[in-house]
């Protein structure tokens, strides 16, 4: 599996790093800290790893551009803060960086295969050639076996601190039970009983919103907080909008069209502002329920 794009399930993720784990002399592992995010930018640390958690490489290096401000928010890196750490220019260390990853496939955590991509730019940016070839992206794996993009590494920004937690997150991965894969009768079974369960609770919603809204109208009032701890709010519904006969679209405020018509989403926060809508524009004010717990 490299960093292209194909199609990834679940199993796959699971089953590579376990793959991974058994063949460790394939594989090392790298973190880096930058001056920024941009394809112009430049290594500051360089960490290797191998898949027993052992420091193959860690070194510190002198760019030849500038460092962010928000690169020096995550990492605290500056010029000073390298010399003291003993850094030298990418050139000096080159050779040493590839004989390590030659042969290898690097293993990172990183978003838009930043890692890979800032160090193979940094090394062609010094006149040597890149030094990742195939790669595999940690991050990606575990985004598929969790279900959910927002996977922060969870490190503090010193590269072999946080390649350390990357290799958790391997290891953590090729934890996870394979999915079964179930035949497609089983399939189109239980997706049929929860589209019935679905529809079932869409109406038995629908019932309690609007004892919900008879509620809130009986009381008047925009806001309830319960005794359970839940707060109740009114937030406004506009459906069935149309121009008024005669008005023209020239003559509406430009916010209020979306893009070149009347839209419900458009009314509301005409009426959110204060603005007489009645002028131009017939529509059925409604409110939905909102509901929060307070706890």
């Amino acid at each position: 599996m490299t960093t292209q794009n194909t199609t990834l399930t679940k199993k796959d993720a699971i089953l590579k790093s376990r793959e991974i784990l058994a063949n460790p002399q394939k594989y090392v592992l790298i973190d880096v800290e930058t001056t920024g995010l941009t394809a112009q930018d430049e290594i500051l640390q360089l960490a290797i790893l191998n898949l027993s958690g052992d420091t193959i490489f860690n070194a510190y290096f002198l760019p030849n551009t500038n460092i962010s401000s928000y690169a020096y928010a995550s990492n605290n890196l500056t010029i000073d803060t390298l010399l003291a750490r003993g850094a030298k220019p990418y050139s000096d260390r080159a050779d040493e960086i590839a004989e390590i990853l030659e042969g290898k496939i690097v293993l990172y955590y990183a978003t838009s295969h930043l890692d890979k991509i800032l160090l193979n730019n940094t090394a062609v940016k010094y006149g040597y050639p890149e030094v990742v070839g195939e790669s595999v992206d940690i991050l990606r794996m575990r985004q598929v076996v969790e279900g959910t993009k927002q996977c922060p590494n969870g490190g503090n920004h010193n590269a072999v601190k946080d390649a350390r937690v990357s290799l958790a997150h391997l290891k953590n991965i090729a934890k996870t039970p394979v999915p079964e894969l179930m035949d497609v009768e089983t399939l189109v079974a239980l997706r049929s009983s929860l589209d019935e369960k679905k529809s079932d609770l869409t109406r038995q919603l629908k019932d309690i919103d609007n004892a919900l809204k008879e509620h809130m109208l009986a009381s008047g009032e925009q806001e309830i907080t319960t005794m359970n701890g839940f707060n109740i709010t009114r937030k406004l519904s506009i459906t069935k909008t149309r121009l008024k006969e005669n008005v023209q679209l020239c003559n509406i405020d430009t916010k209020y069209i979306q893009p070149a018509t009347l839209k419900a989403t458009a009314i509301k926060k005409a009426i959110s502002d204060g603005v007489d809508v009645s002028w131009f524009a017939d529509y059925i004010e409604d409110f939905t329920i909102g509901i929060k717990s307070t706890k």
